[in-house]
Formats: C-alpha cells, sequence, structure tokens
C-alpha cells in the first residue's frame, strides 16, 4: 500500500526547501564572484542570511557589474 505524504511531511518539506534556498550560494559566470548569503555583502548594505532572491532586481556583481541573469547556483 502506498503511504500519501501528510500535511506536516508537506510543511516540513516546505521548510527544507525554503532554508535550503536561502543558503544557496550563486556564482557569477561572467568572473566568478560567489555570493554567499551567510556572508551577504559587507559595505552594500546587504546583510548575512540574505538569500539571493531578496536582493535589490537592480543587483549587479560587485567584481564585474553583471546584471542577476548571469548567476547560477552553486553545486
Amino acid at each position: 500500500m502506498t503511504k500519501h505524504a501528510s500535511f506536516g511531511d508537506m510543511v516540513n518539506y516546505s521548510h527544507t526547501l525554503s532554508a535550503t534556498m536561502a543558503e544557496q550560494k550563486m556564482k557569477c559566470i561572467i568572473c566568478g564572484w560567489i555570493y554567499d548569503p551567510a556572508v551577504g555583502i559587507p559595505g552594500k548594505g546587504v546583510k548575512p542570511g540574505a538569500p539571493f532572491e531578496e536582493l535589490p532586481a537592480d543587483f549587479r556583481c560587485p567584481k564585474c557589474g553583471a546584471a542577476r541573469k548571469w548567476f547560477q547556483p552553486v553545486t
């Protein structure tokens, strides 16, 4: 018999997924600079703990100026 996920399982999965996204490092594929949410961007007003998805829409790589679209998750 197949066990179906309970509501609690779904909530736990959602929480885990959110935590994973919040911790995801992102790499600029133009210059190789890595955004680490655990560190933030000191001096640019981005506090530690800010996920990449919450950075401003006009965020640019601090090293080369590349737009957000040039960032990929670090695997």
